[in-house]
């Protein structure tokens, strides 16, 4: 994502390694899919969550 020049907050490793323990969730990534989807593995239903955020690329707009 950082390469797309869309880095994710609070991410410790891009653009800079910054070290904090394991159990350190003070300040979790900031990361939002507009959409997600799968099947569900106990159930085999399939899945679909659709994010209320506005993204600020654009909506349908692919990043990949």
């Amino acid at each position: 994502m950082n390469s797309l020049g869309l880095p994710i907050v609070g991410d410790d490793f891009y653009p800079r390694i910054t070290e904090r323990p394991y159990d350190d969730f003070t300040q979790p990534l900031e990361l939002v899919a507009r959409r997600l989807e799968f099947t569900d593995p106990i159930t085999g239903e399939q899945r679909v969550f659709i994010s209320r955020v506005l993204l600020g690329i654009g909506i349908g707009e692919n990043v990949s």
